[in-house]
């Protein structure tokens, strides 16, 4: 389930955007380096199984600054898949778009409780997360950049986690994980109301409570887009 969540953050960031497409695999040139989507770096024999086999496959290549490239290959089964996950996501994205989140009451790690009024006349922008999603704390630098833009704005940012208070307090006192958003905890049942299961899941929210942009997934360019949902609300 891992290696299919991070696959589809693949497609997500990759799939559109700036890989080329390739077929080929050149097992003798020391300049490519083959890699799952995950990350995890194939032996020679593994991709040389690749090919014996003749199992269903797609390659998407970038280049590296150190003139290397980088080829990531998926298989057929895992891309459907990973593509029946994204079309899913995107029919979710549409479901909630215009409504308002169901009634929830979460606390954050001073024991103060944000609810659905907390957040009524305030535009706010939700980052749905958990402390071990790799790419959610990826993004943690350019979302603080975020609080620091709007701190004097009409807008509160707020991080419910599924983890619970205790793992959210060892996380944030680790010295390179400081996190500018109000962090929530237990946001387990709020996620499964609402079906949730995304991550990293960023929406925004207007002054009457009602969701206005969702982005799934770990984005390079999440602080220019969610710059972008808040200025639209407050104008």
């Amino acid at each position: 389930m891992k290696a299919l969540y991070r696959t589809i953050v693949f497609i997500f960031l990759f799939m559109s955007c700036s890989l080329a497409f390739s077929q080929e695999l050149n097992l003798d040139d020391p300049n490519i380096i083959y890699k799952t989507p995950d990350g995890t770096i194939l032996s020679k024999q593994e991709v040389e199984d690749i090919k014996e086999k003749k199992t269903p496959y797609k390659t998407y290549n970038k280049q590296l600054s150190n003139g290397k490239i980088v080829v990531y290959i998926i298989k057929g089964e895992v891309l459907n898949e990973a593509r029946q996950k994204q079309s899913e996501s995107q029919d979710w994205i549409n479901k909630w778009t215009g409504k308002s989140l169901p009634k929830f009451s979460l606390k954050n790690l001073n024991g103060e409780t944000t609810t659905n009024n907390t957040i009524k006349g305030k535009v706010t922008v939700l980052n749905f997360w958990y402390t071990k999603c790799k790419p959610c704390i990826k993004e943690m630098p350019e979302l603080n950049k975020l609080v620091d833009k709007y701190k004097s704005q009409n807008v509160v940012f707020f991080a419910p986690s599924i983890d619970d208070e205790n793992e959210l307090k060892d996380f944030v006192t680790a010295k390179e994980n400081n996190f500018k958003y109000q962090i929530l905890s237990n946001s387990r049942a709020l996620n499964y109301e609402t079906g949730l299961n995304f991550y990293p899941t960023h929406m925004v929210i207007d002054t009457k409570g009602v969701i206005r942009d969702i982005i799934i997934g770990f984005d390079e360019n999440i602080k220019e887009k969610l710059s972008q949902s808040i200025n639209n609300l407050l104008k």
